[in-house]
Formats: structure tokens, C-alpha cells, sequence
């Protein structure tokens, strides 16, 4: 994805987090949850969108991206996951 792109996602996603504040349901989900899935749904209405007016999604591979990348760190779904094992093998001891 473009940086732009992204700049532009996470403007709306700030936005419509202020603009649906009052809709928040604290039963139905954390708030990181709640606005994970607000990033997530504009990201993908948005690649959607330039993808239907022919932008292309693809970056041109450069040593800046190498500087971006982690090394050899865990993502956050496998954080995540050590995260649950962790509190599950509290429990267990």
C-alpha cells in the first residue's frame, strides 16, 4: 500500500471513530476491537475504491522498506497467541 494511502485511511478511521463514539456497545467488544475493525473496513473499502478507478496497490521494492520491516520480531496475531498460552499456562499452574 502507498504511504499516502494509508495517511489518508487512518484520517477517515480518526474521523469516523469521533463521529461513531456514541454507537460504541462496551458488551459487543473491546474498544481496540471496535476500532481495529473501523481501520480494517475503510483500509478495504478504500483498496476496493482505487482498485475500481485503476490505481495500482503495488510499491516499488526499495532498500527504505528493508529499514521498515522487523527482524526477526513476532507479529501481533503471534503475540497475540503467545499472549493467550501465556495466560493459559497461568492457569494451568
Amino acid at each position: 500500500m502507498k504511504r499516502e494511502w494509508a495517511e489518508e485511511v487512518l484520517q477517515d478511521t480518526f474521523v469516523n471513530i469521533w463521529r461513531y463514539a456514541g454507537d460504541y456497545k462496551a458488551g459487543l467488544s473491546a474498544p481496540m476491537t471496535w476500532m481495529a475493525a473501523i481501520v480494517r473496513n475503510l483500509a478495504l473499502d478504500y483498496l476496493r475504491w482505487q482498485k475500481a478507478n485503476g490505481a495500482s496497490a503495488e510499491t516499488e521494492w526499495g532498500d527504505a522498506l528493508d529499514d521498515t520491516l522487523p527482524a526477526n520480531e513476532a507479529d501481533p496475531s503471534e503475540q497475540m497467541l503467545m499472549s493467550q498460552e501465556a495466560r493459559q499456562l497461568a492457569i494451568c499452574m
